[in-house]
């Protein structure tokens, strides 16, 4: 069975449950705190591995006691990982949840960077992996896994992430490309959110396969390149009560379906719906549920 290789971030996220999003210059009680594992390419890589897909793991990863938990938690599943360690602070976030509508407010601290990509793509065999997954946190590691997969003529699917400035040069170097709404408007500097025109604004270049554009509970619109038509997917429904991550499980979902040959209509489906489970419940406790695993599962390695 080919792998799925993801790079990028490695995160803890300390999530704060709130009834409601706190005003400046006052005090509010937290209904509810906890740990989950984040950034989008290890959130990928944990998705992929709970749907019984090999996996490995490209990130740095920082020291202290985040570092170790992180590890911990890394040790509770079958991901292969290939991290370049160093001294800085791990990275981690600190996320409000506003139980009121399900938004997220997101702020993080430490960041640390590979400093040498190299030597970690070095130990891996290029014939193995089917397919790549890459966020776009890392500027060293983003440009060498552009290069490594054209090298090995291996897919790629990029989360451009809300809008690095590295980003837009190397989006037709990709071929599945998912951008949030919000990267395309920024990009086209306007709060315009209509996911048809947005697609219709930007290089016609970006992504080789297909440019997406994903917009949370709103689904998501595509289009093939040198297609005209724009096609869009649903979002599965399910009650919202978490929705940090959901992006990066819809990357890491969507990379699995098209390892297992899953067409593109198919694999943003599929990937829309094991998003939906994870929204369902706080932190990665869906991945608790064993039942919806199994059955995804199923459906992926079995196609």
């Amino acid at each position: 069975m080919k792998k799925i290789l993801c790079v990028g971030m490695l995160t803890m996220d300390n999530l704060l449950l709130v009834e409601s999003y706190p005003k400046e210059d006052t005090a509010q009680p937290v209904k509810d705190s906890y740990q989950a594992l984040g950034g989008s390419a290890a959130k990928s890589a944990v998705v992929a591995d709970a749907l019984g897909q090999s996996a490995i793991l490209i990130a740095a990863l920082g020291s202290g006691d985040t570092a170790q938990n992180l590890l911990d938690d890394l040790s509770q599943t079958q991901i292969d990982l290939r991290l370049e360690r160093n001294e800085a602070p791990a990275s981690q976030s600190t996320i409000i949840l506003n139980e009121l509508n399900s938004s997220r407010t997101i702020l993080w601290t430490g960041g640390e960077k590979v400093q040498s990509p190299q030597p970690l793509f070095d130990e891996i065999n290029p014939e193995e992996i089917g397919i790549i997954m890459l966020d776009a946190t890392d500027p060293k590691l983003f440009t060498a896994t552009i290069e490594y997969a054209n090298e090995h003529q291996i897919p790629l699917v990029l989360d451009t992430g809300s809008g690095r400035p590295w980003v837009a040069d190397a989006l037709p170097q990709a071929d599945y490309v998912i951008a949030p709404a919000k990267y395309l408007q920024k990009f086209l500097y306007t709060k315009n959110d209509n996911m048809k025109e947005l697609l219709q604004q930007v290089p016609a270049d970006w992504g080789r396969q297909i440019l997406a554009v994903s917009n949370g509970s709103h689904g998501g619109a595509y289009r093939v390149t040198g297609e005209e038509q724009i096609r869009r997917w649903s979002a599965h429904p399910a009650k919202a009560v978490d929705t940090n991550g959901a992006g990066d499980v819809f990357h890491g979902a969507f990379a699995c379906a098209l390892l297992n040959d899953f067409t593109v209509p198919e694999a943003l489906d599929y990937a829309s719906e094991v998003a939906a489970l994870s929204i369902s419940t706080y932190g990665n406790e869906w991945l608790a549920d064993q039942r919806a695993l199994a059955e995804l599962s199923d459906r992926l390695l079995a196609k």
